[in-house]
């Protein structure tokens, strides 16, 4: 198959299809089979092809025929001829060039635009690319797309990009920028230049204004009549924009996501990416973010079955200090060994559900910067208030060192009396703690309900005191369902209350254990947030690279976290305001930096806010059409800066701008129309108002001037078509009826000279064909005799060469000395009969003669002046 062979003696040639330099296509048929190809013939310039290509055409030929892709032509044969040349034979199918498609709407191109894109993405995916991408080259079969131009790029490609040496120009205009320049595209996927081709054909077809393709930033412009019927034209516009950037790593599109954009009409169009814009965003994709952190215990922590407490009454009673020594730490308890002596460790949180919820559940985004999130620690330890001088009842009751007792050990009925108020007060405390869980439940489900949307730091607060207030309330029942407990028992509950709230040390005797000290720059970004400075905040974060922040400690990255989280939470809300007093007043600048915030922010920060995605599409639209706004008003195209500032309008009327720069456009125009109107061009200065028309339809005055130059322009139109009719008659050898028709009309300005010169041509030659003077003679045996009181027609008889231009007949009654002239009417032929009525002849003799003019001046008579026919009264004998 691959083996050189000539392969055009194998085939009858039956048409050619295609002749290039490069390229020759051939419609042909297998004299064996019978079945009917396309033959192509691939020529390398300059003789032999080198080896690279000659192998990269036969792997792309290979792998496209073991694809099967169903929108490309099957691959029946290919290889390379003895003299260099390769070739391909696919099937032959009938189809219509997309170029040709009539009618060309929205609702028939996007299917197919949308087929044409998965026809790449499916090469793409077989590890072949296309490269030869036109209009020309994808055909309508169907209902579908075939992909044709197969081949080309692979065996006349230079390098590794695949830029075709001696490209057609069809070609050029639709080729990527890598595939001119091969060190653009290094590093890049070969399909992308597919993308930029594909989107560039799409933009043909939907008939789109494409400015600057290629750019670091296209602009692309949907047609209104597409506009109006696609789901999402911005998204639409958006995407294509993003296939047409110069670099290829810059059209963050794949062929699948364009064809699903085409398909739905803009609907399914995906999110700009972050850097869209030119705006630094998070990791890029691949690269796994460092690992967050737990704060505080886990979610599974919680169990919203469980009724008992969290820790048992020996457990609790294990929290009371003793009469003598430190108090130990019970087992499985959090606490440190070294608690300083007469200081009384916390209790664990009451209940422990809030703090897991706490540090489970993201707290959303708030307008100030959250403190640094650290794991849950259990309250510090508190110092034994003070006590009270003791009484002399009281005397070796208290505690060590304190009163006349101190030192000396506790009596045996002392401690007895201790301990049984205490398995009471625990007993109790155990009893009212399940009621009272039971009645707090309700509250602490609407608190981890209000833990999604509120700060964290406030929350730990209010956790903390409802914690507290539980605590409390648990002991003042228990005090008071024993009020009668013995002195002992009471004692126990005042030992008990200390126990449990946190109290700060005033002295430096038990003070609280100090935060861990923050990485510099992590303390850094904080004072900066706390001072309002977002802007460097960000920067001291944003120089943090991957493998310092692997390297961060739990506490760092917590609070990295934190940071970030804050900052997020402020662009957001900033950006956002931003984006509505942009929209509302018709800023463009609020708009271009909300936008660029917004969209350099990650997609899980923006999911909240509402309507956030109509106000961005309604912001990135009224953005591109001020940037073609402007470059329309740079480029002095008035229509243009009309059209693109009612556009701008429509989406943000309070852009007080758009309406200066569409009248001032709008007068422009107009005085172009008044100056072509001067010189007599009607026609261009009505199509000129029709157009500002069309693009503003509620210009004040211009339908008034419109009808005007219509009119103006019906005049001109009447004027050169009885010209052009004169000139036919002329050039046909007819000078008098030219003559005649220009006879009807009145020539005005630059008319009047090109009239008098046709006219006197017309006469020149009808003097050149008229050369002998018209004949007037009266019809054979007619008398000239009236009756009293009645008419006579008298039959004349005129003929010329050429033609009669005038019969004149010139006439006086008997005893008259002067004539009165009567111009005859043609009747038909040669007749032009004279009607003699009473008021002519008076009921007495007449006498008259005839003269007849022709179209060259010559002039013939039938009588004289002198010599006059005489017309008599007839007689009552007279026959």
């Amino acid at each position: 198959m691959v083996e050189a062979r000539r392969i055009v003696d194998e085939f009858r040639i039956l048409k050619l299809l295609k002749a290039a330099p490069q390229t020759t296509v051939f419609h042909a048929q297998n004299p064996q089979t019978g079945q009917l190809v396309v033959l192509k013939l691939l020529n390398a310039l300059g003789g032999q092809p080198p080896e690279e290509n000659r192998q990269r055409f036969l792997r792309a030929a290979r792998t496209l025929r073991e694809a099967g892709l169903p929108c490309l032509p099957e691959i029946l044969d290919f290889g390379v001829t003895p003299d260099g040349r390769a070739f391909l034979v696919m099937s032959f199918d009938e189809g219509l060039p997309l170029t040709e498609l009539e009618p060309k709407t929205a609702e028939t191109v996007l299917p197919l635009l949308a087929g044409m894109a998965d026809c790449l993405a499916g090469m793409a995916r077989a590890g072949v690319v296309h490269h030869n991408l036109a209009p020309g080259n994808v055909d309508v079969i169907g209902g579908g797309v075939r992909l044709v131009g197969l081949g080309s790029a692979a065996f006349l490609g230079a390098g590794a990009a695949g830029g075709l040496m001696g490209h057609s120009p069809d070609w050029d205009a639709f080729a990527a920028p890598e595939l001119m320049d091969a060190g653009l595209g290094a590093g890049q996927p070969p399909w992308k230049a597919d993308l930029y081709s594909a989107a560039l054909v799409a933009c043909q077809a939907l008939g789109a204004s494409v400015e600057t393709p290629g750019d670091a930033n296209p602009a692309v412009v949907l047609p209104e009549t597409v506009r109006t019927v696609v789901a999402d034209p911005v998204g639409l516009e958006e995407v294509l924009a993003t296939c047409l950037r110069h670099a290829p790593s810059e059209r963050r599109v794949s062929l699948e996501e364009l064809a699903e954009t085409l398909r739905t009409g803009g609907e399914a169009a995906p999110m700009p990416d972050l850097a869209d814009l030119g705006v630094p965003g998070p990791p890029s994709k691949g690269i796994a973010p460092p690992p967050i952190a737990e704060a505080g215990p886990t979610a599974e922590a919680f169990d919203p079955n469980r009724t008992r407490p969290s820790f048992t009454p020996e457990e609790l009673a294990s929290f009371v200090i003793e009469e003598e020594g430190e108090a130990p730490v019970p087992q499985g308890k959090t606490g440190t060994p070294d608690t300083a002596p007469g200081v009384r460790p916390g209790p664990p949180p009451l209940p422990g559900e809030v703090e897991s919820v706490l540090a489970e559940e993201d707290l959303g985004t708030v307008m100030t910067p959250p403190l640094s999130r650290k794991p849950a620690e259990e309250p510090p330890a508190a110092p034994v208030p003070p006590e009270p001088p003791p009484s002399e009842d009281a005397v070796g009751a208290g505690p060590p060192g304190t009163g006349a007792g101190a030192g000396a050990p506790a009596p045996a009925a002392a401690a007895t009396r201790v301990q049984a108020g205490w398995k009471v007060l625990v007993s109790r405390a155990g009893e009212s703690f399940e009621r009272i869980r039971a009645a707090a439940r309700p509250l602490l489900d609407r608190s981890v309900r209000f833990v999604r949307e509120a700060d964290r730091r406030l929350l730990i607060g209010v956790a903390a005191g409802v914690v507290l207030a539980v605590i409390l309330v648990v002991v003042f029942v228990v005090l008071r369902g024993t009020g009668g407990t013995a002195g002992a028992t009471r004692q126990a509950a005042e030992d008990l209350v200390p126990a449990v709230v946190v109290v700060q040390p005033e002295s430096g005797e038990a003070e609280a254990p100090e935060a861990p000290q923050l990485d510099p720059r992590l303390e850094e970004a904080r004072a900066a947030l706390d001072a309002g400075d977002v802007a460097a905040a960000r920067k001291t974060l944003s120089a943090l690279g991957p493998e310092e922040l692997a390297a961060f400690g739990e506490e760092d990255r917590a609070a990295y976290d934190d940071l970030k989280q804050a900052l997020g939470a402020s662009a957001r809300d900033r950006a956002v305001h931003e984006l509505d007093v942009g929209l509302r007043r018709g800023d463009i600048r609020r708009l271009r930096r909300a936008v660029r915030a917004l969209e350099a922010l990650p997609r899980s920060e923006l999911r909240g806010v509402r309507g956030l995605r109509s106000k961005m599409k309604r912001a990135r639209k009224a953005l591109q059409i001020h940037t073609l706004l402007w470059r329309a008003k740079k480029a002095g195209d008035d229509l243009q800066v009309i059209e693109r500032a009612g556009a701008l309008l429509e989406v943000l009327p309070a852009y007080g701008r758009a309406t200066t720069l569409r009248l001032e456009a709008a007068k422009s125009v107009e005085a172009r129309a008044a100056e072509a109107a001067d010189r007599g061009r009607h026609a261009e200065a009505l199509s000129l108002l029709e157009k500002e028309h069309k693009l503003w339809p509620q210009r004040a005055g211009l339908d008034a001037e419109i009808g005007r130059y219509r009119q103006e322009v019906e005049r001109q139109r009447h004027l050169d078509d009885t010209l052009e009719r004169a000139q036919k008659a002329l050039d046909a050898g007819d000078p008098k009826r030219g003559l005649t028709i220009l006879e009807s009309i009145t020539p005005t300005g630059s008319y009047v000279a090109r009239f008098q010169d046709l006219q006197a041509r017309l006469r020149q030659s009808l003097r050149a064909r008229d050369a002998e003077a018209p004949k007037v003679m009266l019809q054979p045996g007619f008398k000239l005799r009236f009756k009293k009181n009645q008419d006579l027609v008298i039959p004349f008889l005129v003929t010329d060469d050429l033609g009669v231009a005038s019969v004149t007949v010139h006439i006086r009654r008997k005893g008259e000395r002067n004539y009165r002239e009567v111009p005859l009417h043609h009747a038909s032929g040669d007749h032009w009969p004279l009607k003699l009525t009473p008021q002519l002849h008076g009921n007495t003799t007449v006498e008259l003669f005839v003269t007849a003019t022709d179209g060259s001046g010559h002039t013939g008579s039938l009588g004289t002046a002198q010599r006059p026919l005489k017309v008599l009264r007839k007689r009552w004998y007279q026959k």
